[in-house]
Parts: structure tokens; sequence; C-alpha cells
């Protein structure tokens, strides 16, 4: 073997040592983005009806649900004490391994609003879309962890976002271009020294008890889980029209696709797109919205 055979072996099996340590820029644009870079895409129309649900889960939080048009989106939130005793609320289904909730989607839609004010003239969530824009947050965390969960999430909101979502001081109402509403292990009074940023999500079972005037100002959404009694059309109805006559949203989730078409014919507000955003945007880009609510009568 020449020496210059011996070289240009060594040379090969260098540069494919190379290769598979740092691979090449093709290669690393396959990977997904980071979670945390801010939403600047959007493919119109904008849907009202359709809800991202565990919206943590697709391969870019938050900026998933917008480019397909989603106006209404689902955190699940742990509360988390590390051992120098700092205090955070982190995202994650079973556990906290998502991320932090404000990197994830409070500092992005907040960025996202004053992108749209420069870009659109529009300081929405959506380019030029004035509609409601819901943030669901579902608080995992139980007892104690839990209730100090949702005061760090009113103090969080409070300091840093109040300009961003819509809050409450003593009653009455200041628009913001996020409703921020809590689920899961949520409080029974969301309101503290007079301010509530948040509205409570309420159970299905209410719907079928008596209507308590002013209700939907605090419980402005009520879901569901699907059910097997939801294949009789007669029953999503009622439910509809009462949440309807009531001021209040509907949600109904754990639906996979092949019941969209019966959520949408009875009218459902929120229909899950169940980590598919692209067909459920598929699904509804077509259609026209569903009735809304009434508007809230305090």
């Amino acid at each position: 073997m020449t020496t210059r055979t011996t070289r240009a072996r060594t040379a090969a099996f260098a540069a494919l040592a190379a290769a598979l340590l740092h691979p090449t820029t093709a290669s690393a644009a396959k990977e997904p983005p980071p979670p945390f870079q801010p939403c600047t895409a959007f493919q119109p129309p904008w849907l009202p009806n359709a809800h991202s649900h565990n919206d943590y889960e697709n391969r870019r939080p938050l900026c998933d649900a917008l480019f397909n048009g989603h106006t209404s989106v689902e955190a699940d939130i742990w509360y988390v004490k590390n051992i120098a005793g700092k205090e955070s609320l982190q995202v994650g289904h079973t556990s906290p391994t998502a991320g932090r909730l404000d990197e994830l989607y409070l500092n992005k839609l907040r960025d996202v609003i004053e992108h749209n004010r420069r870009k659109y003239g529009s300081p929405t969530v959506l380019p030029r879309y004035y509609g409601r824009f819901q943030l669901l947050i579902d608080i995992k965390s139980t007892g104690q962890e839990g209730r100090r969960a949702f005061e760090l999430l009113h103090q969080t909101l409070r300091d840093h976002y109040r300009t961003v979502v819509t809050r409450w001081h003593d009653g009455r109402k200041i628009s913001g271009r996020v409703d921020v509403v809590v689920t899961g292990n949520r409080p029974t009074n969301p309101v503290i020294d007079g301010w509530r940023f948040v509205g409570i999500d309420g159970e299905a079972s209410e719907l079928n008890g008596p209507h308590r005037m002013g209700r939907c100002k605090r419980v402005p959404l009520v879901s569901s889980a699907w059910t097997d009694a939801y294949n009789d059309p007669a029953v999503l109805w009622h439910l509809v029209r009462t949440a309807n006559s009531r001021g209040q949203y509907f949600r109904v989730y754990h639906a996979d696709s092949g019941a969209w078409q019966k959520l949408y014919d009875a009218g459902v507000h929120y229909i899950d797109s169940g980590l598919h955003p692209a067909a459920l945007r598929a699904f509804l880009k077509d259609k026209r919205q569903v009735t809304p609510p009434k508007p809230c009568i305090p």
C-alpha cells in the first residue's frame, strides 16, 4: 500500500467520522424547531370553533395551533418549587416536563400580539381577528400545591401580563386580547384582593341544573368529555341550547375525528383537534361558525 493510498483512506475515515459527529446543515434542518420560538406564521381562515387540547404536545406549542387558525389552546400546569426555593408553573400532562408556562405560552402570546400590531396594525393574537381567543389552563397539582399553583398564576398574570389578558376589578370587566380560563383543580373563588384574571371552567352537569343569573361572568365555559350518550344528537343539542341561552361556551374533549361532524352539527362551540390541528383546520375551514352564546348578562 502506497503512502498516497494510506493518506487517502485516512482522510476518508476522518470525513466519515466528522459527518457522524457533526451532521450537515441539511440534516440539521430536519430537526424540530425549539419550542420557545416566536409564532409569526399564520394560515387563514381563523376558526372560532377550533380548540387545541394538550397543545404543548404539538411539535411547536402554540405556534402550530395559530398557524392552523385555532382560537383556543390548552396547557396543563404543575406547581414546582426547586431546591433553592424558587417557585414556577411547569407544563406537562402527567408530570411537569414540557417547560415553563411563561416560556411556552404567556411570553409568546404577548410577543405575537406585538408582532401583529407592528406588521398588520392589529394588536391581536391572530392578525385582524377581533373575536374571542382563549387560553385554557388545567391545574394538575392537587391539595396545597394546587392552591399555590392558582395563587402563582394570579400573581404572574397580575404582575406581567395584565395588558394581555381580560381581567375584572371589583366586578368591572377590562377586556384583553386573551381570555384565560382555568380547569382541573380550579378554585371556587378566583378573586384575590378585588382582582380576577381568569374565568372558571364549569361541568356539563350544571347545564341540567337551574340557571343562576350572571354565572356566565365567572364561568364562561362548560366542558365535557365525549360519552356514548352524545351519539344521540338530541343530547348534544340540549346542552348546546342551554349553554347558548345562558351565555356560556360549550366544549367537548376526548372526541376523535370521527365525532367532529356530530359536534359541529349540534353547534358545539369548541371542537378538540386531538393533536391534529391541520386536520381540524381542513374540516372547519369551509364551514360557517356555529351560533355563539348570547351575550353574558350580569
